[in-house]
């Protein structure tokens, strides 16, 4: 029983450091003194968080920006004052302002830090990029040409004669980096509509008019209801995509800037799509249909796998108010029979995808049927895009743990606290892949003792460190806390407690983050904290 559950527990997003280690593995240095913590990334401009009892009130715009001036030194090396655009009060009544980084007045693109308020108005942490390269000159005695100039020039590169009289375009000033080197730029945005509406961003040298940089975004503009089987031959309804008269399974209506794409691996062999995806390409067929009915066999899976990932998407939405996986509602990728009876699903960090085996029908039924699994790799994909914590010892099985946790409360179903039971081993009744429960079930351990200690060379041999297995005590310690105030509340907590891990959070770390997520939440004297702490004690983590 163990040995048949520690390979099958292996499954669910062991690939991830394969197929894109410097994704993952790409960690912050991290220096801390008493309660400031400034974490910098050295391979792109310089990202700060720092969390601290900070002395100043900041109840509004002009004090924010004063803050930032007379903190200046917490941020680097950086001449540039900072401009509030933005103000958001969230659900707990704290306030974030955004800012950006400004040169002489001209925005730094790119460059922005966000002021953490508590309802107290008390300053309690400030986070952000800034391009520490921007030279301190008179970026605007630099502007030699004017906003219709800009436009002028923009129109022409894209073939435009002509705008709609109402058209409000208004070409805004930035200092832009490109290739190495700094330019004071028109950022002009455009809309051609050959072929398909597409969306540009031209940058024009707001001193010479020459084209710095441009980007194209395509708009999708013709969503549609359709109808599909799943795997477990129900008729559903799902959004699709009409595009010359052909149907599409891409969701165009759930995310800000992006769609949920589902695509047909086409039985690629799992080496094949390894060596393509580590390159960014993900090679697949976009599920279509003439009539907008998706029922034959075969898209069964990709029904499934669109609807689920659907779900979620709104899940996350719903509860958190995240724009989807990486909260800022890019596509969504998914992809559907890869290679042969394959018994694996996972996130692809290196495309930004999550992949569904159609299973062997013995280990695994296909994996694309299971919601919980479907929020599990959601959830990587989540991480991926926030904590980042290591795929490896503690911080990895967090990491499992966390897609976990989220799966069952995302699922939300009284008294299911497995994971994996809709697909695995399909032939045994009550069976499933992970019991929150009861991990020891399941081949886990329940409780901190039974950890041997990290491991000195993580690697797929090892489980890089028995990520699978030892999730099984932060498993516990969830289920200890869920059985309490319930599977929403579990969610809403630890999703909340990602927002304080790091990449190398450990056990004891992780307990310290989920108690302030609880007080974040409830309070320090609410019933919710002191079930979180006693559920930590509970499996040895103090």
């Amino acid at each position: 029983m163990l040995k048949k559950k520690t390979l099958s527990i292996i499954i669910l997003s062991s690939m991830l450091l394969n197929t894109a280690s410097s994704a993952v593995l790409a960690k912050p240095v991290e220096s801390q003194n008493d309660k400031v913590t400034t974490i910098e990334n050295p391979t792109e401009d310089k990202f700060t968080f720092i969390n601290k009892e900070f002395k100043e009130v900041v109840t509004n715009e002009i004090e924010a920006q004063d803050f930032l001036m007379n903190n200046k030194e917490l941020l680097g090396k950086t001449t540039g004052t900072f401009e509030v655009v933005d103000t958001e009060k969230d659900e707990l009544g704290y306030t974030h302002f955004r800012t950006v980084m400004t040169g002489d007045g001209i925005p730094v693109y790119g460059s922005d830090v966000v002021v953490h308020v508590d309802k107290n108005n008390k300053v309690y942490a400030v986070n952000g990029t800034i391009n520490e390269n921007v030279m301190n000159i008179e970026w605007s005695d630099l502007v030699k040409i004017s906003q219709e100039d800009a436009l002028k020039i923009a129109k022409d590169l894209l073939n435009i004669k002509d705008l709609p009289k109402d058209a409000n375009i208004n070409p805004e000033l930035y200092i832009y980096e490109h290739e190495g080197k700094f330019n004071v730029v028109y950022l002009v945005q455009l809309l051609t509509l050959e072929n398909e509406p597409t969306s540009w961003q031209v940058f024009v040298n707001a001193e010479n008019g020459q084209i710095v940089n441009k980007l194209s975004f395509v708009q999708n503009a013709a969503p549609a209801q359709g109808t599909g089987v799943d795997l477990k031959g129900k008729n559903v309804s799902i959004n699709t995509y009409e595009e010359n008269g052909k149907y599409y399974l891409k969701d165009t209506t759930r995310l800000s800037n992006g769609s949920i794409i589902t695509f047909d691996l086409n039985n690629i062999s799992e080496n094949s799509y390894f060596n393509s995806s580590r390159y960014g390409n993900f090679n697949g067929t976009v599920v279509s249909s003439a009539n907008n009915a998706f029922n034959t066999e075969r898209m069964k899976a990709a029904v499934s796998a669109h609807n689920n990932v659907a779900k979620v998407v709104d899940y996350y939405k719903t509860e958190f108010n995240r724009d989807g996986i990486d909260g800022r509602g890019s596509d969504v990728k998914i992809g559907v029979h890869l290679d042969n009876k394959y018994n694996n699903a996972f996130w692809d960090p290196s495309v930004k995808a999550m992949v569904f085996g159609d299973g062997d029908g013995r280990i695994f039924s296909s994996l694309a049927e299971a919601l919980d699994v479907t929020a599990h790799e959601t959830t990587h994909g989540v991480i991926d895009s926030s904590s980042k914590l290591l795929y490896q010892n503690q911080s990895g099985a967090l990491n499992e743990a966390l897609a976990d946790i989220m799966g069952v409360a995302c699922e939300n179903e009284p008294g299911d606290w497995q994971i994996g039971e809709d697909v695995y081993t399909p032939n045994t009744p009550g069976d499933a892949l992970r019991d929150m429960q009861d991990p020891t079930r399941c081949g886990q351990p329940d409780h901190v003792s039974a950890y041997p200690g990290d491991v000195r060379y993580p690697s797929q041999y090892n489980d890089y460190g028995g990520v699978h297995k030892y999730s099984g005590i932060i498993l516990k310690a969830a289920y200890n806390i869920g059985s309490q105030i319930g599977m929403r509340e579990m969610g809403r907590l630890f999703y909340r407690a990602n927002h304080y891990f790091t990449s190398t959070t450990n056990f004891a770390q992780a307990r310290i983050s989920t108690l302030q997520a609880a007080s974040d939440l409830y309070g320090k004297d609410s019933r919710e904290y002191k079930i979180v702490g006693q559920a930590f004690d509970a499996v040895g983590i103090k």
